[in-house]
């Protein structure tokens, strides 16, 4: 059973993006296949959806905690993300590097093979990211597609299970259209105003204003 077309969004890539348009296809039809069972249209070729979010790469971010973030999403005082996707693709390399796929290593994997599970494990990055535009909150949960940390195994592996995205909530119009939980959102907002999360980073490395996997 489809779901119901809640939002269209469209990813565009910079023309001086280090990632293969092989890299770029996969991760497109990854981020599609893990949200469109919530009703989330997700493409990255013209026509364009009238809300395009830009992913661009840059250096990796100083992390806060034991883990390296792998991507941003920057939110505005008045709590609106931006369309703009932040991806570290360093930190993605550094984690896949550590992974195995089928108990190979990232040696062992041919080129072609290499480039697609490279843009399957961006295109779950993006997904999440995705996940907090769409429902313009910076919460976590405990597991599934929204958890603040993923195993390098797990983004790089066949299975989509351990990235399943939760419901999106009706109540608030965004300027997308879709509905999302406005109780659960005026209360993310109140927290985030009571912690002073009210800059404004730079692309380059996220901070107070953004939020991060």
């Amino acid at each position: 059973m489809l779901a119901a077309l809640l939002l269209h969004i469209s990813l565009a890539f910079p023309p001086a993006t280090p990632l293969s348009p092989a890299v770029r296809a996969s991760a497109v039809a990854e981020a599609a296949a893990i949200w469109a069972p919530r009703g989330i249209l997700v493409d990255g070729g013209e026509p364009f959806s009238p809300l395009v979010l830009t992913v661009v790469t840059a250096p990796p971010a100083t992390a806060r905690g034991t883990h390296a973030p792998l991507a941003a999403i920057v939110f505005l005082p008045d709590g609106t993300p931006e369309p703009r996707i932040v991806v570290y693709l360093a930190a993605i390399l550094r984690l896949i590097g550590s992974a195995r796929f089928l108990g190979l290593e990232e040696a062992q994997w041919p080129p072609r093979l290499r480039e697609t599970i490279l843009g399957r494990a961006i295109g779950r990055v993006l997904a999440h990211e995705i996940g907090h535009y769409a429902t313009r909150s910076r919460t976590h949960t405990a597991d599934g597609l929204m958890r603040s940390f993923q195993r390098a195994d797990d983004l790089v592996g066949s299975a989509r299970a351990p990235f399943a995205a939760a419901s999106i909530d009706t109540g608030l119009d965004t300027r997308s259209g879709v509905r999302v939980g406005e109780r659960g959102e005026r209360s993310s907002r109140r927290r985030d105003a009571a912690r002073g999360r009210q800059e404004r980073p730079g692309p380059a490395q996220a901070g107070a204003g953004s939020e991060r996997q």
